[in-house]
């Protein structure tokens, strides 16, 4: 009988830390709600922030040929994000990057993301193991082995900045 009980509280916590949550809400000091640690698209999507899907409806990629030839790489390309909820660089780029690797038919696991606080800082120690600075952050990887970074802005477009990382990492 006391086996059965010890095996009960073992699989329920075995249950409980696996279904424990890998990103918290935390409320600034401006009252301010963001998101902290891994997220998924679908959290940053939604009604809770607008600036998401005004963002992503008014961006239209300035080059459909990019777009083709990123679509070329959707399976060997991955992407690892920082951005913070917060952030008005953060706010304007990913919903277009977004919007890019949807036009470019790119696999929802191809983005890894995270979100930090205003300290640039993740739940369990991301950005200091990427050393993260600046945010948004966007590591690329074909491959694999990471070819670039888009960190704060881009140089061109989001897709044209995609692009010459994947035709550099060519040579």
């Amino acid at each position: 009988m006391k086996s059965n009980t010890i095996i009960v509280i073992v699989i329920c916590s075995m249950l409980s830390v696996s279904c424990s949550k890998s990103y918290k809400w935390m409320t600034t000091d401006r009252n301010e709600k963001i998101l902290v640690g891994k997220i998924a698209r679908k959290q940053i999507s939604n009604d809770q922030f607008p600036w998401f899907k005004a963002n992503y409806d008014s961006y239209n990629s300035a080059s459909s040929t990019d777009i083709l030839y990123l679509k070329a790489y959707n399976k060997r390309v991955t992407f690892l994000v920082f951005g913070g909820t917060w952030c008005d660089d953060s706010q304007s780029l990913l919903p277009k990057f977004y919007r890019v690797l949807d036009e470019a038919q790119f696999p929802e696991n191809a983005v890894t993301m995270y979100g930090v606080d205003r300290n640039k800082k993740s739940l369990k120690g991301e950005t200091e193991k990427n050393l993260i600075m600046k945010v948004p952050t966007i590591i690329v990887y074909k491959d694999g082995r990471e070819i670039g970074k888009v960190v704060e802005s881009v140089m061109t477009t989001i897709e044209g900045d995609l692009k010459a990382m994947i035709l550099a990492s060519s040579n």
